[in-house]
């Protein structure tokens, strides 16, 4: 069976200004600005890579709402595992237990409750200002299984709005 993998990296979004995502929301949609609202995601944590050492952090929760597609939001902590306070962190990540990490994100969504960005805000005690900006970006990740050489497989994904619930008014 074959499997591959399409990961996407969402740090150009991110790294956009909300002043520019607000706008280009407004003036695409016809809408006025996104709203921004505190979201608690519930992750579970996988430690060491071979790469990055030992200290290594990963996150990952299903995506939402949970779909057929095998879809899961996945938050790297690559910076963070390079510096002298690594040992620190990777402990404090793993004394949550299985599935229960607080990683708190401030989440825009539009007039139609549909995510137009994010910005990672911190993990328990470990706020954002703590580490690179670049740990705790949230990306999708997506596995197609195939049966044989040929097959087409596609799918639509909304990076990082699959990783949130829709906004209620």
């Amino acid at each position: 069976m074959y499997c591959a993998r399409l990961s996407l990296p969402l740090a150009f979004i991110l790294s956009l200004s909300i002043h520019t995502i607000a706008q280009s929301n407004e003036g695409t949609q016809g809408k006025s600005s996104p709203a921004a609202v505190p979201v608690t995601l519930s992750m579970d944590w996988s430690r060491g890579d071979a790469h990055y050492g030992p200290d290594f952090i990963q996150l990952r929760a299903p995506c939402q709402p949970p779909s057929e597609k095998s879809c899961e939001c996945v938050a790297d902590f690559k910076v963070i595992s390079s510096k002298e306070d690594a040992k620190e962190f990777a402990n404090y990540v793993t004394s949550f237990e299985r599935g229960k990490v607080p990683v708190n994100y401030r989440v825009w969504y539009n007039a139609d409750g549909l995510v137009a960005g994010a910005q990672f805000l911190g993990l328990g005690k470990w706020t954002s200002d703590k580490l690179h900006r670049n740990d705790g970006l949230l990306g999708v990740k997506i596995k197609f299984h195939a049966d044989g050489p040929g097959q087409v497989q596609s799918t639509k994904i909304n990076s990082p709005g699959d990783c949130f619930p829709k906004y209620k008014h």
